[in-house]
């Protein structure tokens, strides 16, 4: 179907880390419950979308592997991109346990919030490594 499907499936779990993060400082600031409920929903549905995110970024990976081997800036920073992309999915899906085994009360939902807050700072660098490996170097372009 698509020579390349990582840059289609990548942006459903940043989208829905993103919208994680805003759900979790509307309950964090309004105590409701509501918004604690659909960002905990985000963020799970966010984790399934991280996991097909590496799954689709390894198969993609073997097609351009060959290509950038050469080029050692490239090929580093491929590396980085897939290392911090798996520690990535890792923290929100420890984050969602958390959430799942237990609702954050009283100063916990800000420290949720900031939790949050650094693991879509990291997302956003890992992102820019991918956008540099595409952009700077034109790898998986068709």
């Amino acid at each position: 179907m698509w020579e390349y499907i990582h840059p289609v499936i990548v942006h459903f779990p940043i989208a829905l880390w993103v919208a994680t993060l805003f759900f979790y400082f509307l309950y964090a600031w309004r105590n409701d419950d509501f918004y604690f409920r659909s960002g905990r929903w985000l963020h799970i549905l966010g984790v399934l979308g991280g996991i097909a995110a590496i799954l689709s970024g390894e198969r993609d990976e073997e097609k351009i592997e060959e290509v950038i081997e050469h080029i050692s800036d490239a090929y580093e920073l491929l590396e980085r991109h897939e290392t911090l992309g798996k520690i990535t999915v890792g923290i929100f899906a420890l984050l969602a346990i958390g959430v799942l085994w237990q609702r954050p009360k009283g100063s916990m939902r800000w420290l949720l919030v900031i939790l949050t807050a650094i693991a879509v700072g990291i997302l956003a660098y890992q992102g820019h490594l991918g956008g540099t490996i595409v952009y700077d170097y034109l790898i998986g372009n068709p």
